[in-house]
């Protein structure tokens, strides 16, 4: 699976032959915990590669492996931050400089969906598996906060945090809703968008 950042949009591509492409990269990566019980991060710490396009080219472009679920990226304009879902146990975030060089692994207890960066207070946000949106209050220690609880349309949906940190924004199956960050009420309906089919589909741009 790669996943390349265009200026602000995340185009994820999945490879043909999925199956026996994870199961090669699964070999080159332990993306479980270890006989000692520590966390393993889901990345490589590589090189960049640039890909070469006739007309795009990324501005980045790195490395990573779904422990079980979906991955989601984020960035605070110094960092890229992703979250790799699936399971409490395995939960973690990776910090990566903007060239696309691994940082550091956090474990933290929580079955991650989405992650996104709130320029309003300074703090990663997460939802979760069963609709939960949660404040990571401190990566380093792994700490958070509930803010809402099964909020979200689907158990398995991501989310986004607008800009101004004043909304967030909730897709499933050709719906987004609007909600207001503080409260929690939808404050805008959008139906009839373009989506993917099963858990693994989403907007289609």
């Amino acid at each position: 699976m790669k996943k390349i950042i265009y200026s602000g949009l995340l185009i994820i591509f999945t490879l043909p032959n999925i199956f026996s492409q994870m199961e090669i990269v699964r070999k080159r990566m332990d993306t479980t915990r270890d006989t000692t019980g520590s966390l393993q991060s889901s990345t490589k710490n590589e090189s960049v590669q640039v890909l070469g396009s006739t007309d795009i080219s990324p501005v980045v472009s790195f490395k990573e492996f779904p422990i079980n679920h979906n991955e989601h990226i984020t960035s605070d304009g110094k960092y890229y931050y992703t979250i790799n879902g699936g399971s409490y146990a395995w939960g973690q975030i990776n910090k990566f400089r903007l060239n696309g060089t691994l940082i550091k692994t956090y474990p933290i207890q929580i079955d991650g969906r989405g992650l996104s960066y709130n320029q309003a207070d300074g703090f990663l946000y997460a939802s979760l598996f069963e609709g939960d949106i949660v404040k990571i209050t401190d990566l380093e220690s792994g700490s958070f906060t509930t803010k809402f609880t099964h909020i979200m349309q689907n158990d398995q949906a991501s989310f986004a945090i607008s800009p101004d940190g004043s909304k967030f924004f909730d897709f499933y199956a050709g719906i987004l809703k609007i909600h207001d960050f503080n409260t929690g009420a939808v404050i805008k309906t959008i139906t009839g968008l373009s989506y993917g089919a099963g858990n693994f589909g989403g907007m289609l741009l």
